[in-house]
């Protein structure tokens, strides 16, 4: 902004110092032309038209008018209210930072005009150079020649060099020039001021070229600045594309992250009730935890004393465990004793079975022996008897 704000004042300066100049030879000469002189008046004129758009570019057109009515010189007064120029420049940034891409486009779109007009008013400076190289110049008054002098070739040649893309401004010009005389703005003496030095028309044609050269130059500046604004605002637009498809995401977004949000303040609610229900079985559990505790320790004191009868109780068993080691193996020697004897007491039963028999074989032959004695025991109680029967019958006998 602070480079716009210098371009500005050095094109006030310039249009101050040309239309210095032209009023200086104004007094004194005059072009042998006509309409040669017109179109040098309407070149000046249009150079202070750019200043004007210029200053409405940067939001100082007010300030553009105010140089214009105030009577400022050419001796340093276009300066006098830089201050209030800056002031108003950063109300005016201010007042556009929220809209950067209208003022872009107005920027663009104005600077082009621009560089249009100063292009224009470049050639047809140089042709005024041109036509001007071989004509003499003689010293009169400074008054405008009346509209009856100019033709109709003066009228086409104003047609060709105000070609602007300002219509009303220019229909209005025409108008006044139909009528008679240049536009008040040429004869405002803060434009022109009148000073008494001579100059001739090819040395003030070639200061004229010098300064709209200059201006080129600053304007040329000022439109590769508005380029690179331009580019920035093309940077800007492409960015902004992406930060909408990036807000209508977030838009996307942000309406599921309601639905999410009311279903997720229905789910916080019912979790409040059950964090209620919790809490009261958390107090409940507590008081259940205490009895436990309670519980615990004396389950704790009587598990103490069990554990000593079960130390005890161990112990016991570990001995008895030792005894009834020692009884099984004593068992053991009784059972290893026991079998011997019984391996003995069969053999010796064996022995006496044998004996049985011999003695059983031996019993029977005593019982046969036995019988055979009772028969002849018999035979002979039987025989002794028939003897004693014989006897007495032989007695008797």
């Amino acid at each position: 902004m602070d480079a716009q704000v210098q371009t500005l004042n050095a094109f006030i300066f310039v249009s101050k110092e040309v239309h210095t100049a032209w009023s200086q030879s104004q007094q004194h000469i005059q072009i042998s032309d006509g309409k040669q002189k017109l179109q040098v008046e309407y070149l000046l004129y249009g150079t202070y038209r750019i200043i004007t758009l210029h200053a409405k570019l940067l939001g100082l057109a007010d300030i553009a008018e105010s140089e214009k009515v105030s009577g400022t010189e050419h001796d340093g007064g276009a300066f006098r209210h830089e201050h209030r120029q800056y002031r108003k420049m950063d109300d005016y940034a201010d007042r556009n930072k929220t809209h950067p891409q209208e003022t872009f486009s107005y920027t663009r779109r104005l600077n082009a005009e621009l560089e249009a007009k100063t292009a224009k008013l470049v050639r047809q400076a140089e042709e005024v150079m041109a036509r001007h190289k071989d004509t003499e110049i003689v010293v009169i008054s400074s008054k405008i020649r009346s509209p009856e002098v100019q033709s109709a070739d003066d009228v086409a040649v104003l047609e060709d060099s105000i070609d602007f893309s300002l219509a009303k401004t220019i229909s209005k010009i025409e108008e006044k020039l139909e009528k008679g005389g240049l536009p008040d703005c040429l004869h405002d003496d803060d434009i022109i001021p009148s000073i008494g030095n001579e100059i001739g028309a090819e040395a003030q044609i070639r200061f004229l070229k010098a300064k709209l050269r200059v201006t080129q130059e600053e304007l040329d500046s000022v439109v590769s600045e508005c380029r690179k604004k331009d580019d920035e605002n093309q940077n800007l637009k492409s960015r902004l594309k992406d930060m909408e498809e990036e807000n209508a995401r977030l838009q996307r977004t942000i309406g599921m992250q309601r639905s999410q949000t009311e279903k997720y303040k229905m789910l916080s609610q019912e979790a409040n009730k059950k964090s209620e229900e919790l809490q009261h079985e958390v107090i409940a559990l507590e008081k259940e935890l205490e009895n436990l505790k309670r519980v615990q320790k004396q389950a704790t004191a009587s598990q103490s004393a069990i554990e000593v009868r079960l130390n005890r109780a161990l112990e016991e068993a570990e001995r008895h465990k030792v005894e009834l080691n020692k009884l099984k193996q004593s068992t053991k020697d009784v059972a290893n004793q026991e079998l011997k004897t019984i391996e003995e007491l069969k053999m010796e039963n064996k022995k006496l079975q044998k004996q049985k028999g011999e003695l059983m074989t031996g019993f029977k032959k005593q019982l046969k022996l036995i019988d055979i004695l009772k028969r002849q025991k018999k035979e002979d109680t039987a025989s002794s008897f028939r003897k004693d029967q014989k006897e007495p019958e032989r007695d008797l006998c």
